[in-house]
C-alpha cells in the first residue's frame, strides 16, 4: 500500500485493516468515518506528527438515500492509478426496505385469481406472480426474466420459472408476464403480510413490487 508524506511517496508492503463507516444525519445526507488497523483518521494539529491525529474522528459527507443505501467506494488519486482488493466485508442496515425513487416500483399480483392469497410455507410447490403491464410499460418484453427474486424480502433466489405465452390477467388488454417461484425458497413465514418481487429491466433499470399474502396456517 502506498501513502505520502510531505510530497515523498513510499510503498509499506503492508497489510491494512480499514473500516469505512457510513452515518446516516437525515433521510438524504451522511457522514462517513474511517479507521486503518483500528486508528481513527483525522487531522494534524498545527502540523503532522507521529502517532495518532489530534482530531477524530473526521470524516466526508454526501448526500443520497439513506434509508437504503448501497455499498459503495471511490479512490482520490488525482490522477493516479490504483489496484484494491476487498474480503470479508459486512453490510448492517435496512437490508429488507425497498429502495426509494429513481427505483421503478412496479404493479404484481400474487396467485392471480385468489384471494386472499393464501401460502402455505411447507408447500413443494410454486407460487405465481403476475407482473402486470401498464399503458407506459409492457412486462413480458421489457423485463429480465432472469434477474427476478421473490419472497420475504424480495432478495430470495427463488425462481422456478416463467411462462413463455403472456397472459392478460386482470383483462386490461394489455399481455403481463407470469413467473412462477419455489414456495420453500421464498422464505415466508407464519406472520408475514406481504411478498417482495425485485428485478431489473433490460434496459438495467431497477425495480420492486409488492402484494399482500396470507400464510396458512396461522402458527408457527
Amino acid at each position: 500500500m502506498w501513502g505520502a508524506i510531505a510530497g515523498v511517496t513510499y510503498n509499506t508492503g503492508g497489510t491494512y485493516d480499514v473500516v469505512i463507516m457510513l452515518h446516516a444525519t437525515s433521510d438524504t445526507t451522511g457522514e462517513a468515518y474511517m479507521t486503518i488497523n483500528g486508528e481513527p483518521q483525522g487531522f494534524y494539529d498545527p502540523d503532522w506528527h507521529s502517532g495518532p491525529a489530534d482530531l477524530v474522528p473526521t470524516g466526508m459527507t454526501f448526500s443520497g438515500d439513506m434509508k437504503h443505501l448501497r455499498v459503495f467506494y471511490e479512490l482520490y488519486g488525482y490522477g493516479a492509478t490504483h489496484t484494491v482488493a476487498f474480503e470479508n466485508i459486512a453490510v448492517d442496515g435496512h437490508l429488507s426496505e425497498q429502495p426509494m425513487t429513481p427505483c421503478l416500483e412496479r404493479p404484481i399480483d400474487i396467485k392471480p385469481g385468489s384471494y386472499p392469497n393464501s401460502i402455505n410455507p411447507k408447500s413443494k410447490g410454486n407460487i405465481p406472480v403476475a407482473i402486470l403491464s401498464t399503458t407506459e410499460f409492457d412486462a413480458p418484453d421489457e423485463v429480465d426474466q432472469g434477474s427476478l427474486t421473490f419472497g420475504a424480502t424480495g432478495d430470495e433466489d427463488s425462481l422456478a420459472f416463467c411462462s413463455p405465452s403472456p397472459e392478460d390477467i386482470n383483462d386490461d388488454g394489455l399481455y403481463d408476464l407470469v413467473c412462477h417461484f419455489y414456495t420453500q425458497k421464498a422464505g415466508l413465514m407464519a406472520g408475514d403480510e406481504e411478498a417482495f418481487l425485485k428485478g431489473y429491466m433490460n434496459d438495467g433499470e431497477f425495480f420492486w413490487s409488492t402484494d399482500v399474502v396470507n400464510i396458512v396456517p396461522k402458527g408457527k
